[in-house]
């Protein structure tokens, strides 16, 4: 799995749960890093943060579905904003999944087994 989070201890936090979780991780910073880090090792799904302004958030959805080796990965965006019109945009744009942060580590987890079939 990839996760894309630019603040250093939502991936510190989220690495530990999927390791617990029996998820081998990958973390990037930002979009550009986790694309890069995809062509290598395509990840089983994308946990993206986006941020504001919805361009930026589209960017980084369209980044990795432009990708021959994501393209067809399940990506999970990690909001820090919350709006329910970005949500409807990017479920719109094809994220299996939309959380808010701050979200709870269990929850992130449990979202990410069960578009796994865990």
């Amino acid at each position: 799995m990839l996760l894309v989070d630019s603040h250093d201890d939502s991936r510190a936090i989220y690495t530990a749960i999927f390791q617990h979780g029996g998820f081998a991780v990958a973390v990037a910073a930002c979009v550009d890093e986790g694309l890069r880090q995809a062509r290598i090792q395509p990840p089983s799904v994308v946990v993206l943060e986006v941020t504001p302004p919805r361009g930026v958030a589209l960017h980084g959805l369209r980044g990795f579905r432009g990708e021959p080796a994501t393209a067809s990965v399940p990506v999970v965006a990690l909001s820090t904003w919350g709006d329910a019109a970005e949500r409807d945009l990017l479920l719109a744009e094809g994220v299996a999944c939309y959380l808010v942060k701050p979200c709870a580590p269990l929850v992130l987890l449990t979202e990410v087994q069960r578009l796994l079939g865990r």
